[in-house]
């Protein structure tokens, strides 16, 4: 238990002798009055030693390194825990993909992708998927959405050939007239108008 404080004391004391006037012994003492009432309150009820403020032990080092070696225990365990979580979490997926049965869509797109690449060789490789759609539409009765097509076809690695197109150039004439060299790169004239006269002629 702490000591009571001698202005404590002193200001309960005070605080009675004076009918209780609590704002006069705050403004004396420099406490609060609600400090004051509660002194007060307190040495009415218990005496002068109720002043006194209790403490708390504090904790023994011994009580801290126990409580940090449970701590650590723990976390190890939770450690463990998470690591197998993930491995199990890795084999779940492994046999899922095993044992997941073929969708009939998929079967489908299995049939539709050895179709598209044996016309494509078939073709030397022309044919993009545009041409692929068509193809397989006119010659085999098969409808397929245009995205489908190229969804397979990029999956494939197959793509059109595409050749770039001749540049047509125009091979350049002589000039029927050609204008004489009147002026001979010189510029600088002393009259007005000089150089726009002889060019003009």
């Amino acid at each position: 238990m702490a000591k009571i404080s001698g202005e404590e004391k002193q200001a309960a004391e005070f605080c009675i002798t004076h009918d209780r006037d609590y704002a006069l012994t705050a403004a004396l003492f420099g406490f609060t009055s609600q400090q004051v009432y509660s002194w007060v309150r307190k040495y009415h009820a218990a005496g002068i030693n109720s002043l006194r403020h209790e403490r708390k032990c504090p904790r023994e080092l011994s009580d801290w390194v126990t409580e940090n070696k449970q701590l650590k225990t723990v976390n190890l365990k939770l450690e463990m825990e998470a690591v197998l979580h993930r491995k199990l979490q890795q084999g779940r997926v492994y046999y899922k993909c095993l044992n997941r049965t073929v969708s009939q869509k998929q079967i489908e797109d299995e049939k539709l992708a050895g179709l598209i690449t044996e016309i494509y060789q078939a073709q030397r490789g022309i044919p993009g998927y545009r041409q692929m759609k068509i193809i397989l539409d006119r010659r085999y009765g098969l409808k397929y959405n245009l995205k489908r097509i190229y969804r397979l076809m990029r999956v494939l690695g197959l793509r059109s050939v595409c050749r770039k197109k001749k540049r047509l150039y125009k091979k350049k004439t002589p000039s029927e007239y050609v204008a004489e060299n009147v002026l001979n790169r010189e510029f600088s004239s002393d009259r007005q108008n000089e150089t726009g006269r002889m060019r003009s002629g």
